[in-house]
């Protein structure tokens, strides 16, 4: 058992993890979350009155520059020209959510049942929205299986995620606001019993914020921006206005809750609210009876109200190593670059160990055969002066230096077969982002075999032009089979599959 977790801990040295940080856009800044060392680190960047309009990007400069500012805090100076992949949540980003149910089913039927379940419930034309979904859970009565669907406007969308790439990060999961919440409830939440239901109550600076939690899973959701509550963009609160606006709101997720699951009574109300806390509790027991307490979280560093959504998207980019099946809005696109940037960072890591390696090896070499030549001198000088015993030490300390040998000999060779392979996954890369192609699967395994490459491309002229990109940079043998064009199923942000093969430049030719 030791000797396993040994292992794992050598693997996870030569296998590098790649950094995934938490980013939320709100309305009054940008905050960033990262787990280093042990710990939840901090960084955030205010925004300036004026940056958005509700959900509308008005001073796209101003958002980049907070952006890159926030980065530089958790990169540092030395790196601060480097990418950062994130979990992003934008607060004021409008989402519809909607549970529903479908027969107990798996494979390729429950992912089609899933595509046409989400068609038929979209608020608008399924053509303008980003969507996703996740299993919640399984109704064990009904033996019906429970599926949160989300949507999001595609145009706002594609605008945040051009914004993200310019101020250099890499958006590996855009997610939204009460999920962050849900998962932070479900795994920091003091006091929680994941066998019972809650509400939970958030207010933070774009307005208020209901949720309904079962299982610790997000059920319902129902937000008010305060400019609708109070009809204008003053912060001042207005009692007599906030408390029917929060009566308001819980009747909206009661209802809900009550006519879908009347027999999973609410166990109590986990209450955000800032300096509002007294007030809302107030307005929770007189006019439901419902008992409420602080969130407070089991986490041994205190962190204040205003970073909960970072943090809980956070927790999501640390599982992120893992198989993550929860809603994303960005879909398989931004999963292949978040691979990619895993690949690139596992042969950066290599890039430095192989050199160190050769070079520690060479100094023993070196030692080993330096203590040999003297010996030897020592044994042609008085053949007596070393012992039998002696002699079985000097022919090991030969093996050792052979074997020493043979390793830095395997070593070069590694290191010139990866060398030889660099210059054509850069160059293939270089021709497959010319072309608008993502590449899912490249297989170089001998320079005398054919290269297998399995791409993803909006069209069929895009597969044709890289394919005739590839024979212009004097590839041999570039093969693309009609048949293994393939359309890709309906909602992809991708409109074809397909595979193609080639042979390398031989060194004559270079």
């Amino acid at each position: 058992m030791r000797s396993k977790e040994a292992f794992q801990k050598i693997l996870s040295l030569v296998r590098p993890k790649v950094k995934v940080a938490g980013l939320e856009i709100a309305v009054n800044a940008v905050r960033l979350v990262v787990y280093i060392g042990g710990s939840w680190r901090f960084f955030s960047q205010k925004l300036e009155p004026g940056v958005f309009d509700g959900d509308k990007i008005k001073d796209r400069a101003k958002l980049i520059e907070a952006l890159k500012n926030v980065r530089s805090q958790m990169l540092g100076k030395q790196k601060s020209s480097k990418k950062a992949n994130v979990v992003a949540s934008w607060t004021a980003l409008p989402v519809y959510s909607q549970i529903f149910t479908l027969p107990v089913m798996s494979g390729e039927n429950l992912n089609q049942a899933i595509e046409l379940n989400l068609q038929m419930v979209s608020p608008e034309d399924f053509a303008q929205v980003y969507s996703g979904s996740q299993i919640m859970g399984k109704d064990s009565n009904l033996l019906n299986l429970e599926i949160l669907g989300a949507f999001v406007n595609r145009v706002k969308t594609d605008e945040l995620t051009l914004v993200l790439h310019e101020a250099g990060f890499v958006p590996v999961v855009l997610e939204f606001k009460a999920l962050a919440l849900s998962r932070l409830v479900r795994e920091l939440g003091e006091g929680l019993d994941l066998g019972k239901s809650y509400l939970l109550l958030h207010l933070d600076q774009a307005g208020l914020d209901s949720l309904a939690l079962r299982r610790g899973q997000l059920y319902f959701e129902y937000f008010n921006l305060w400019k609708d509550i109070f009809q204008s963009e003053e912060r001042e609160v207005n009692v007599s206005v906030f408390e029917p606006a929060v009566v308001r709101n819980i009747n909206q997720v009661l209802n809900f809750y009550n006519q879908h699951w009347p027999d999973d009574h609410i166990q109590q109300v986990f209450v955000v609210a800032g300096d509002l806390y007294e007030e809302s509790a107030k307005v929770l027991s007189d006019s439901f009876s419902l008992a409420s307490r602080p969130f407070a979280l089991k986490l041994g560093q205190k962190v204040s109200s205003e970073w909960f959504v970072a943090l809980g998207s956070g927790l999501r980019a640390e599982h992120l190593q893992r198989k993550d099946a929860e809603i994303n809005f960005l879909g398989k696109e931004a999963e292949a670059e978040f691979h990619r940037e895993h690949v690139a960072s596992f042969l950066d890591l290599w890039r430095v160990l192989l050199p160190s390696a050769l070079a520690i090896l060479c100094g023993l070499f070196f030692a080993a055969n330096t203590f040999a030549t003297r010996t030897l001198a020592e044994l042609r000088t008085n053949p007596y002066a070393i012992q039998p015993a002696d002699l079985t030490e000097v022919e090991k300390l030969r093996e050792d230096a052979g074997n020493f040998n043979r390793a830095v000999t395997l070593i070069r060779s590694v290191q010139g077969r990866r060398e030889a392979q660099s210059p054509l996954i850069s160059q293939v890369n270089n021709l497959a982002l010319q072309n608008s192609i993502s590449i899912v699967r490249l297989v170089a395994d001998a320079p005398d075999k054919p290269v297998t490459l399995d791409g993803e491309a909006r069209s069929v002229d895009d597969i044709k032009a890289f394919k005739d990109s590839l024979q212009v940079a004097k590839f041999k043998n570039v093969d693309l089979p009609v048949n293994d064009i393939r359309k890709t199923p309906v909602g992809s942000q991708v409109g074809y599959s397909f595979t193609i093969t080639f042979s390398r430049i031989s060194s004559n030719t270079e």
